[in-house]
């Protein structure tokens, strides 16, 4: 009788110990399940395919601030597109946008005049600086050349300075009307001064004017034909007169 009491106990035992184990079963079972459907449903969601956001057209917005006055503006005017930047009295601070050439920016002063632009253009980079809404000042880089011009007061060039194509320094000082004037050339081959007439036209070389470097100064008539040639070569000075045809007249030269 002792041994079947030890025997019934031993066996609740077991049965007790696989009841646990089994729960502990079904809740890892539970626990596993709930995890592979997060996962999925995650999944689910990253593969979900994204909706296209849809565009937004309009001929012009505007942002105000809270009192209703315009900001800024972004439309088109004149049927190019741009950016305009406006002050707290609605005045054009600056202005970016599409220029018949190129791309411009512009920046404008208290009396809403432009003050500064920069802009692009096939032919190179320009930026320009006003005074009263008149252009004084330009610095480009174009296929010309690398220069800095100024403007009177009506934004007639007066005065220019830079580099020409073949990388050759100038200055170049206009007269009336953008016409005639002098220019200053320092090349390679000659350094000099040559004064123009109202038509543009070369009606003076002044300087060492040819690649011996000999010192000479020529005169032209109105058809830009050389009349006058006063040098200084390595045999002497000189001293030669020419017909419009070219044809030389007379001729000096020290013995």
């Amino acid at each position: 009788m002792e041994i079947d009491t030890m025997t019934l106990k031993a066996l609740t035992k077991r049965v007790e110990d696989l009841e646990r184990q089994n729960q502990r079963f079904r809740r890892t079972i539970v626990l596993v399940l709930l995890l592979c459907s997060s996962v999925f449903l995650m999944a689910q969601k990253k593969v979900a395919p994204v909706k296209a956001v849809k565009a937004l057209e309009a001929g012009k917005f505007l942002l105000k601030d809270g009192r209703g006055v315009t900001r800024a503006e972004l439309g088109l005017f004149a049927d190019r597109p741009a950016l305009v930047i406006y002050g707290s009295k609605q005045d054009p601070l600056l202005s970016l946008g599409a220029e018949p050439e190129g791309a411009g920016l512009s920046l404008y002063d208290d009396e809403m005049d432009k003050a500064a632009t920069f802009s692009t253009a096939s032919n190179g980079p320009v930026v320009s600086l006003f005074q009263g809404g008149r252009k004084r000042l330009n610095l480009s880089v174009t296929a010309q050349g690398p220069a800095v011009g100024l403007l009177g007061k009506n934004s007639e060039a007066k005065a220019a300075f830079g580099l020409t194509a073949e990388d050759d320094s100038f200055l170049q000082l206009f007269g009336a009307g953008e016409r005639g004037g002098t220019q200053l050339l320092a090349a390679p081959d000659r350094n000099v001064l040559r004064f123009f007439d109202a038509a543009d036209r070369v009606r003076a070389v002044l300087g060492t004017v040819n690649k011996a470097s000999e010192p000479g100064l020529v005169l032209n008539d109105g058809a830009g034909v050389s009349r006058v040639i006063l040098m200084l070569t390595q045999e002497g000075p000189g001293l030669e007169f020419f017909d419009q045809d070219k044809v030389r007249t007379w001729i000096a030269r020290q013995q």
